[in-house]
């Protein structure tokens, strides 16, 4: 049964949002947020593989043959980035330190974006938005923690902002105005009982007021230009042209305001303007630049780090000074153009491309007001917004690409169902689904049986939490055998050899620093913090420290301060 098999996928997704979402290490590992998260990530990948795998009896291929060549396209384009450019197969596997949005998480988020795609019907969309909101709850509870300086994981917040489990203020924003777009949809629903409008209001009301307590304004600004959205959809759409188009003009002359007060130009410029903007038009000028050098390949998976100093222009360089760097674009097209050329960039380009049509077919069939298909879709246009600011954070990622796989497969497990089923005159009593579709219920078999995909994956992606919990645990008494040969491995992210070495030359073990950033530079040559490492080693010999300041130049070449 087709939707016995949608239901078992729906629980593999569900429970990776979930996990991916809130599981941090921060009492025992040293990077406590993203290396967890690449564990969860793998591991519900390789579930899903299987539950995949096993549901090829439903004959599933027929229905989602747009969808599944376009994230076979795209998981071909990002194999041939691995094997093709330069940097290390390890390093582009697993990613940069502190990031880790290497092969391996695109790989996972391509596949349960298409895990989402063939669980997307009527009644599961529900359990999706019933997940957003309590993993925001929940996420929004610890944030109010950390603003009382009661945070019971011990993690360093000295400014007391609220940054949930994200570990970063701005991801804590977003995903905060992420949940509460997808509310206010639902909330200006004329199906909505009443107990449930007030939930849904006191829900926004404290979700806001966690907004201003992160001390991000980017939470504001996608928020805003969401709202602007879905007051179309919900008010606009059915009304008269004119009235259209007076709504278009201002909605036009409002984006352009506010996009040049951002740039510091005109009226709003005092309100909107801040000196980040400056920078990531930094970051964004040395994406662009990299792709342009690299157009097909890219500089690699997760390589933009070791190439921006290469690729920043003089101003950029003059700044904030030489020794500023940043290991994203912020801006994730830019992001997937610099990392995996051109060639990834249209193979993403296409999957975005079959979400717009996915939302335009909808709207289009559906004449009334579909506020679970409305809420999952302002979520996601919240997500592209925040995408084009910031950098792809796994915990929020994972959201991004499930939303844009359940815009894509509504659409297509909706076409020949009975649409006033959806529609805002239907009654319901609050967020609950179609009564038949309700009692179904998962195939057991199929979720059981994926466990052994989940141990897999959790296997393969194991290796940077593994390192990250062992770099802590050298934190303490150890040997300088031990730390000396715990950098040498080759699975280590750079950083953290470099890490290792650094510590050891400061507690004047020269030698033992020197043949571990040696083996370092090896297996990463295009790492300017390796070689500026081996450079400030007296021990190092002069043919060393030359080399090192030539491959400085090299990588930095714009840098006033080398010579």
């Amino acid at each position: 049964m087709l939707e016995r098999y949608q239901k078992s996928l729906a629980f593999i997704s569900l429970a990776s949002l979930t996990t991916t979402t809130l599981f941090i290490a921060p009492s025992f590992a040293f990077d406590p947020f993203n290396a967890p998260r690449l564990l969860s990530l793998g591991a519900f990948c390789g579930a899903s593989i299987v539950a995949l795998l096993l549901g090829l009896k439903h004959k599933w291929f027929a229905s989602y043959k747009a969808p599944f060549f376009a994230v076979l396209f795209f998981l071909s384009c990002l194999t041939l980035t691995l094997f093709i450019t330069s940097p290390s197969f390890n390093a582009q596997f697993y990613g940069a330190y502190g990031r880790n949005t290497g092969y391996l998480a695109y790989f996972a988020l391509a596949i349960l974006l298409f895990v989402a795609v063939i669980a997307a019907n009527s009644s599961n969309l529900n359990y999706y938005i019933y997940v957003l909101f309590g993993v925001s709850l929940i996420s929004t509870f610890y944030g109010f923690l950390q603003v009382l300086g009661a945070d019971p994981t011990g993690v360093v917040n000295p400014s007391n902002f609220a940054f949930g489990f994200f570990g970063n203020q701005n991801f804590q924003s977003a995903f905060t105005a992420i949940a509460v777009a997808a509310a206010i949809a639902i909330l200006i629903s004329k199906s909505i009982s009443i107990i449930n409008r007030i939930l849904l209001f006191v829900f926004i009301v404290i979700s806001i007021v966690q907004i201003y307590y992160t001390k991000s304004e980017q939470g504001y600004f996608v928020l805003v230009a969401s709202l602007v959205l879905l007051t179309y959809l919900r008010f606009i759409r059915s009304i008269k042209v004119q009235l259209k188009a007076s709504y278009l003009v201002f909605s036009v002359i409002g984006f352009f305001a506010v996009l040049f007060g951002t740039l510091n130009k005109g009226f709003f410029a005092k309100y909107l303007y801040q000196e980040s903007v400056t920078f990531r038009g930094d970051y964004w000028r040395a994406g662009q630049n990299m792709t342009l050098e690299n157009p097909i390949f890219g500089v690699g998976l997760d390589s933009y780090g070791d190439w921006y100093r290469r690729s920043r222009t003089l101003e950029a360089t003059l700044r904030r000074g030489p020794d500023v760097f940043s290991s994203s674009a912020h801006n994730q097209l830019i992001d997937i153009s610099s990392n995996g050329g051109l060639l990834l960039l249209s193979a993403y380009l296409i999957i975005l491309g079959l979400t717009v049509r996915a939302v335009i077919k909808v709207l289009r069939r559906e004449n009334g007001y579909n506020w679970k298909f409305v809420a999952v879709f302002i979520a996601w246009f919240t997500y592209q917004l925040q995408s084009l600011i910031s950098i792809n954070q796994l915990g929020l990622g994972i959201w991004g690409w499930t939303l844009t796989g359940l815009l894509i497969g509504y659409e297509i497990n909706t076409r020949t169902k009975d649409k006033a089923a959806d529609q805002d005159l239907v009654k319901v009593p609050g967020l609950t689904a179609k009564p038949s579709l309700e009692k179904v219920k998962p195939d057991w078999d199929v979720v059981l049986f994926s466990l052994f995909g989940l141990i897999v994956g959790a296997l393969i992606a194991m290796s940077p939490l593994r390192n990250s919990i062992e770099v802590r645990s050298l934190s303490g008494e150890t040997t300088i055998g031990a730390v000396e040969e715990f950098g040498m491995r080759d699975s280590l992210n750079p950083e953290i050899s470099i890490l290792m070495a650094g510590n050891l030359a400061d507690s004047k073990f020269e030698e033992n620093a020197l043949r571990v950033i040696r083996n370092t530079v090896k297996n990463n040559p295009d790492n300017y913090f390796a070689w500026k490492l081996i450079a400030s080693i007296p021990s190092a010999t002069p043919e060393e420290i030359a080399q090192a300041q030539l491959q400085m130049k090299r990588l930095d070449p714009l840098n006033p301060e080398l010579k």
